[in-house]
C-alpha cells in the first residue's frame, strides 16, 4: 500500500465511511484497511475531533444534519434512531464487548451469547414458550 492509498483511507474514514466501504472503493483487502486504521490512531483522532466539533455545534455526528436540542433534556448526538444505529454499526470499537455472556438455554441446552443480560434463561422466544408452558404440564 502506497502513501496515496494511506491518505485516501484516512480521508475516507474522517468523512465517516466504514472500513468495509473503504476497502471496496479502493480495492484493498478489508483486513488490510482495518489493520491500517488500528495501527494509525491519528485517523481515529481526526474522526473523534470531527465528531466533537459536530456535537458542539448541534449537528448529528453520523450524517451532519442540524439537531434542535430540547432545553431540559440530555444533549442529543444523533438526529434519528437510524443514524444512531448506523453510527454504532460503523464504529464497533465503542461498544462495550465485556457485556457478552455465554449461557446455556434451559430448554434446548444449546449455548448462546446474551448481550448485557447475564440472567437470561432461554435462547429464543420458542424455547421460552416450550420451557415455561409445554413442559410445565
Amino acid at each position: 500500500m502506497n502513501n496515496e492509498e494511506k491518505q485516501k483511507i484516512i480521508d475516507m474514514k474522517v468523512s465517516g465511511k466504514s472500513a468495509n466501504v473503504i476497502s471496496k472503493e479502493l480495492n484493498i483487502s478489508l483486513n488490510t484497511v482495518k489493520s491500517f486504521l488500528r495501527r494509525n490512531k491519528e485517523s481515529y483522532d481526526l474522526v473523534a475531533k470531527r465528531e466533537r466539533e459536530l456535537l458542539n455545534n448541534n449537528y448529528c455526528i453520523n450524517c451532519g444534519k442540524e439537531i434542535t436540542q430540547d432545553k431540559n433534556t440530555k444533549k442529543r448526538k444523533f438526529c434519528s434512531i437510524k443514524c444512531k444505529n448506523e453510527w454504532y454499526k460503523n464504529h464497533s470499537e465503542y461498544i462495550n464487548k465485556k457485556a457478552n455472556y455465554e449461557i446455556e438455554c434451559e430448554c434446548c441446552h444449546k449455548t448462546f451469547i446474551s448481550y448485557g443480560n447475564k440472567n437470561r434463561k432461554y435462547c429464543s422466544h420458542n424455547c421460552y414458550i416450550n420451557g415455561r408452558f409445554k413442559n410445565a404440564s
